[in-house]
């Protein structure tokens, strides 16, 4: 089995059960969206509590481990891209969350215009069409990382399956252009596994030492 019937299984959204692929169990605009794959669920529709638990995964992850922002005394990590954003987080059985990452609309303001605008020197190469968008905060809980969730393909780890969501989520809401930060390594791993995805500018090595680069995946 190749990478692009884990992520593509169907290039017009529907997805057919075979083995341990994951099935879309809802389809809705701009929301309320679900996957399952085994014991795990990636879903969009956070309740209080789970949206609280992604920012405490969040804090743990890029203050207290990356240090790209400052800690907060009260253990969580919010900003004001939160309440424009599409969350995706991946739950186990009991419910806890293992991974996260946040989706923002062409018609929201992106981390790459403001904080993370020295990451694209030429401002030209963001464009706010409706099929472009967003995607931060991508994070995997630490013990969570080398996990693989199926053998169906030997990269199937929980970051795979973020993508297999927000890929799902953009086909189901034309978004074909995804405009991403992520470490120049999941970079070199997303063009290993088939996923067309190109560098808009040069790596910039963060405060954690990781080379960091602003992405666009074309699905």
């Amino acid at each position: 089995m190749d990478i692009q019937t884990v992520i593509n299984p169907n290039r017009s959204g529907a997805i057919q059960q075979k083995g341990n692929i994951s099935i879309p169990l809802k389809k809705h605009k701009n929301s309320d969206f679900l996957l399952r794959e085994k014991e795990f669920t990636l879903k969009t529709n956070f309740n209080m509590k789970e949206k609280f638990e992604a920012y405490r995964l969040r804090h743990n992850i890029f203050c207290k481990e990356l240090k790209w922002v400052n800690t907060s005394s009260v253990g969580f990590e919010i900003d004001s891209y939160d309440k424009n954003s599409v969350p995706f987080g991946i739950f186990d059985k009991d419910n806890n969350l293992l991974a996260f990452i946040r989706l923002l609309h062409h018609n929201t303001t992106f981390m790459l215009e403001k904080e993370f605008s020295f990451l694209i020197k030429n401002k030209s190469e963001i464009i706010k069409t409706p099929d472009r968008a967003e995607t931060t905060r991508f994070c995997v809980s630490s013990e969570f990382r080398n996990t693989v969730i199926s053998k169906d393909f030997p990269f199937h780890t929980f970051s795979l399956f973020l993508c297999k969501g927000v890929y799902h989520y953009s086909l189901q809401n034309d978004i074909r252009y995804i405009y991403t930060i992520i470490s120049y390594q999941l970079y070199k791993l997303l063009r290993i596994m088939g996923i067309t995805s190109k560098i808009v500018d040069e790596p910039v090595t963060m405060p954690d030492g990781v080379k960091t680069v602003a992405v666009i995946i074309d699905w």
